[in-house]
């Protein structure tokens, strides 16, 4: 966990709290802790578990319950923020429901939990978008986190009409189906696996 920048003696500007990353680093050669193989992890007599050579790492579940009790126990600290950055966008917008109320920014350049393999990133628009379609209106702060403007008007970065906007391409198999799920492909070919049937086109067969 990390504590935000102190603004002033005896008091701090924000909490974040970052789930560790283990990739790319001896971490990440250790055993993923499994309750089946390994036991009860804090009650384990697993030779692995006992000499550091398993490590359990905290899932979106746990880091939603850290946040919301530190919600309730920092109750001297105004913001806090979402993690979307090791979370991910869609776990960064249901933090908000757990506490949080800040997303962070843009990021023009990120070398902490990228260097351990974590690459999430996300613009202007889109964290506009995933605050406002939270239920909350979002607005711009700076480093110090008084707020500058909110983004309540036609201009707000995520309701700008994009002339460009970016698409999702997926393979056609034929006249009736396309292949992988947006979203799901892990650039193996899944055609065979997952096949969607096109908008109007008919119901494929058990």
């Amino acid at each position: 966990m990390a504590i935000g920048n102190r603004q002033s003696a005896g008091s701090y500007t924000a909490f974040i709290h970052w789930p560790f990353q283990r990739e790319n680093t001896p971490l990440g050669q250790a055993q993923e802790w499994d309750v089946d193989v390994h036991g009860a992890f804090d009650e384990s007599t697993n030779e692995d578990v006992l000499r550091g050579r398993v490590v359990r790492m905290a899932g979106a579940q746990e880091y939603l319950r850290m946040l919301a009790i530190a919600r309730l126990f920092f109750d001297n600290i105004a913001s806090l923020q979402s993690s979307w950055v090791t979370m991910g966008p869609k776990i960064g917008q249901l933090a908000m429901f757990f506490g949080a109320n800040d997303m962070g920014s843009v990021m023009m350049e990120e070398n902490v939990v990228s260097a351990a393999g974590t690459t999430y990133r996300l613009s202007e628009r889109e964290i506009c978008r995933l605050i406002r379609d939270a239920g909350w209106v979002p607005a711009q702060r700076d480093q110090y986190y008084n707020v500058l403007r909110r983004q309540d008007g036609a201009d707000s970065p995520d309701l700008v009409r994009v002339s460009d906007p970016p698409v999702r391409h997926v393979n056609k198999i034929d006249k009736k189906f396309i292949g992988a799920a947006p979203g799901i492909d892990d650039g193996n070919d899944r055609n065979v696996r997952v096949q969607l049937p096109l908008l109007g086109g008919e119901k494929s067969g058990d």
